[in-house]
């Protein structure tokens, strides 16, 4: 019986190594090749979303607005000689009884009369002021200095101290001060040429520039006077 039962349990353990031995009945868990996890799509934006701009992103100046307000520029011996009224986008010059009017135009303004059209037309760093035909003057802008060209003629106005220097190329034509609530604009020699209210804004000194010639000088005076420049 002892016999009998060893024979039937070698025989058994036989059989198991017989099984594990024939292809196909490795252990299958030990081989499984590794699954990897789909890894979910970056969510899109929603419709109408917005992306938030980089925190150095440069922001546009909007150097066309204008600032609210009525000035009148006076020449000793001649009374009031210009009016300038700006209200929202809306620039008007009283020039001796012709009036320019300017609106919003393109980013920039267009000052019309009874008869002519003039156009302040947006640049890389200012603005042009142009007839229908061509461009007159090129205003460049910048914190502290505003400068004009117009083929070999160059004028500028810039801050020097309590004071807005006028210059003619090189040369050092006048300059504006304020004095309590006026500004005032004197020639190289010191002599008030003309006066009105207004804070320290270098537009005033476009009065001192005469070659720019008529009506080019007293636009641009009037387009930087509303720009507060």
């Amino acid at each position: 019986m002892l016999h009998s039962r060893v024979n039937t349990v070698l025989f058994s353990a036989l059989l198991v190594m017989m099984f594990a031995a024939m292809p196909g009945c490795e252990d299958k868990s030990a081989q499984a090749p590794a699954v990897t996890k789909p890894t979910a799509p970056a969510a899109s934006p929603e419709a109408g979303a917005t992306t938030a701009p980089a925190s150095n992103a440069a922001v546009a100046k909007p150097e066309s607005k204008v600032r609210d307000g009525k000035w009148e520029a006076h020449s000793p011996g001649r009374g009031v000689a210009y009016t300038v009224e700006s209200k929202g986008d809306v620039v008007t010059l009283n020039m001796g009884g012709t009036i320019f009017e300017g609106s919003a135009h393109e980013g920039g303004r267009r000052y019309k009369t009874a008869a002519n059209e003039y156009l302040v037309v947006p640049t890389a760093d200012g603005f042009e002021l142009r007839t229908k035909d061509k461009p007159t003057w090129s205003v460049a802008l910048s914190t502290d200095n505003v400068v004009f060209t117009a083929d070999d003629k160059k004028f500028s106005l810039s801050k020097v101290g309590d004071a807005i220097e006028v210059k003619a190329g090189n040369d050092v034509i006048g300059k504006v001060q304020t004095e309590g609530p006026k500004v005032k604009v004197t020639d190289a020699s010191g002599a008030v040429k003309w006066d009105g209210t207004d804070g320290l804004v270098g537009a005033w000194g476009v009065l001192l520039m005469k070659d720019i010639g008529q009506p080019m000088q007293r636009l641009l005076f009037t387009e930087l006077l509303a720009r507060g420049r």
